[in-house]
């Protein structure tokens, strides 16, 4: 059989190659000599932006509203680990990350390019040429091990740490290491309720182990419904009808169908909502890397990626359209399980002319 591309690859995209990209993804040109210079001193963060597709990545890059996420390496289309945060993440925090489309290996992520091992997965033996070694359970016990410092922002329910409650994700993380944004997924939440709103609270965080090398994890919600957006004219004009129809179609779900919300305009004002917030993450992402540069003296290895993607009405699945999908969790659905991806190295501002 022919191979198939993704049916929502209307361009050039999902053919990338080294010469698209330059000298502006190190990873792409030599993931031996990046991982091995990155090994001796490094930091890194690592952010996942919940319910993103590669999808809606694309129509808000052609909108302009990815500028500051574009200016910190290629993003490639990429097989989310699954179709929706918990076993996703999961999967992430064993060191699966998204695999990139096509014959493009050169990221580190292949089987042999991994870019996080773990040394008791007989990596040695499977002739690992590129990547980190990983002692540990996780690659957060990993990095613990190597005596770095954890600090990780989330906002989704399954990190939830508030009282009794815990969620199934919490265990990844000891001590303070976790903080929660319990509001993060409400449905009166504001900009100040999702870990990207709060970049301040976030460097605070990281300048306070001083020389300890760190290990930065954001799980960002302001792209998970309802959406947060850093225009307050458009949150007026949009935000409050998706509060409206995130609540109302609810009830289709339920099988309680509202005659009145049809499901093609109601799939086209999520659509638009999640790219807004796109460009509001966009606009604090930039903020909290310019500040980062500044605080370290280390590189940065910097992983951002979706943890799976959302549906608006349609999935196509095996490249068949399916009209009445909204949300996630549908596993095989394209929009679900194809998302961003970028691996890149930051150079903090006292090593721009090296």
């Amino acid at each position: 059989m022919p191979k198939r591309e993704l049916s929502f690859y209307d361009d050039d995209l999902f053919n990338f190659n080294k010469e698209e990209t330059g000298s502006n993804n190190q990873f792409l040109d030599d993931p031996q000599r990046s991982t091995e210079a990155l090994r001796e001193d490094y930091n890194v963060a690592f952010i996942t932006v919940d319910s993103l597709s590669f999808k809606v990545y694309k129509k808000a890059r052609d909108l302009g509203y990815t500028d500051g996420l574009d200016s910190f390496g290629k993003v490639f289309p990429a097989i989310a680990p699954a179709s929706f945060t918990l076993p996703s993440h999961s999967a992430l925090f064993g060191g699966h990350l998204p695999q990139v489309l096509g014959d493009n290996t050169s990221l580190g992520l292949s089987r042999k390019n991994r870019l996080f091992n773990s040394a008791t997965s007989n990596a040695e033996q499977r002739n690992i040429i590129a990547g980190f070694l990983l002692e540990g359970k996780d690659i957060f016990d990993g990095f613990r091990q190597r005596n770095f410092q954890i600090k990780a922002f989330c906002g989704a329910i399954f990190f939830e740490k508030v009282g009794d409650k815990i969620g199934p994700l919490t265990h990844y993380f000891e001590g303070d290491e976790l903080t929660y944004f319990r509001d993060s997924v409400s449905m009166k939440r504001t900009k100040e309720d999702v870990p990207i709103g709060n970049v301040k609270t976030i460097v605070d965080s990281i300048e306070s182990v001083g020389e300890t090398p760190w290990f930065l994890f954001i799980n960002e919600t302001s792209t998970h419904a309802p959406y947060v957006f850093n225009d307050q004219a458009l949150e007026s004009e949009i935000n409050a009808k998706i509060k409206q129809r995130f609540v109302r179609h609810k009830a289709l779900f339920q099988g309680k169908v509202d005659p009145n919300i049809t499901y093609e305009n109601t799939g086209k004002v999520f659509e638009q909502a999640q790219i807004a917030a796109l460009n509001f993450f966009d606009s604090q992402l930039q903020k909290l890397i310019e500040k980062l540069k500044q605080t370290t003296r280390r590189n940065v290895l910097l992983i951002i990626c979706g943890d799976h993607g959302e549906c608006f009405g349609d999935a196509t699945f095996m490249g068949e359209k399916k009209s009445g999908y909204f949300g996630h969790c549908w596993n095989g659905a394209e929009e679900n399980i194809v998302v961003p991806l970028l691996i890149n190295i930051i150079k903090p501002e006292s090593n721009q002319e090296d």
